[in-house]
């Protein structure tokens, strides 16, 4: 259900087979606005859609509604047991870490307490991270590591509001393609990085975990992690105007022609006391 957990499964870098699993509590509760979000009803993450929290729990397979109550009788404390749970995994060596997605800075604040490990990752938004200061700096005095799902989508749907700020981080893209290092290319195709990677890249480079999120092959390429990380350092005066372009993208505010926008230097300066490195 929506309060349920997800797993990711990654390799060792050890040979044989050494399957080690990283554990997501997505939601501390059920939200029936989230079965009309945008992001729900145009998410293949959500292959089953639901109208509501009731009618998504009823729809549960009978083997798991008995493997406890519903969390729909409980909503404040139901995801604590659950998490307690997760500990119990962690401790017992299944789990490799253990993470939550969702959680607004109260929950937080509450996890914080009850926990006796982690949370090791946190899953949240682009516009999370930019601009819930109280959420970000929690996670960042306990150690949190942050990881953005949505950048890829965010960018290109702001980009119709923004589209100077697009057009900003293109260009960036297009000088940072012709950055030499050792007197190589940074790009072997010399044909710069698109305004997508240039945000991924940014953010890799402030020490936040990215998940592209696509289907596509082609992309999943293109915003390989081995691609992100041969992107040359941005200096300080670029990702000043990275971290400037996607606020612009996120408000729906555009730059004007001299790049700024009102309110949106200020936010920028504010924004940069919090970073996740």
């Amino acid at each position: 259900n929506s309060q349920g957990s997800s797993t990711n499964i990654t390799p060792s870098s050890s040979s044989g087979v050494d399957i080690r699993i990283h554990a997501i509590l997505q939601y501390p509760r059920c939200y029936d606005t989230l079965f009309t979000s945008h992001l729900y009803l145009n998410s293949p993450n959500f292959p089953q859609k639901y109208t509501s929290c009731q009618e998504e729990e009823e729809a549960l397979d009978e083997t798991i509604k008995l493997t406890g109550s519903s969390p729909l009788l409980d909503k404040d404390n139901a995801w604590k047991r659950s998490y307690r749970a997760l500990e119990e995994l962690y401790h017992h060596g299944t789990l490799e870490s253990i993470g939550v997605s969702n959680f607004g800075p109260a929950d937080m604040e509450s996890l914080y307490d009850l926990s006796t490990v982690g949370p090791h990752v946190y899953q949240g938004t682009l516009r999370t991270l930019l601009l819930e200061e109280e959420l970000v700096e929690g996670l960042v005095k306990h150690g949190v590591h942050y990881q953005c799902y949505d950048v890829v989508s965010t960018v290109l749907e702001g980009k119709g509001d923004a589209q100077r700020a697009y057009e900003m981080l293109e260009r960036i893209g297009a000088k940072l393609g012709n950055v030499q290092r050792n007197g190589v290319i940074a790009n072997e195709n010399n044909v710069g990085y698109s305004g997508v990677q240039v945000v991924l890249g940014w953010l890799v480079q402030r020490g936040v975990g990215v998940i592209p999120g696509t289907f596509n092959l082609q992309h999943l390429v293109e915003n390989s992690p081995d691609v992100l990380a041969s992107m040359p350092r941005f200096t300080p005066r670029e990702a000043l105007d990275v971290e400037m372009a996607v606020l612009a993208l996120l408000r729906g505010e555009d730059l004007d022609d001299e790049g700024t926008a009102s309110g949106i230097a200020s936010a920028v300066n504010e924004a940069r006391k919090h970073t996740m490195i």
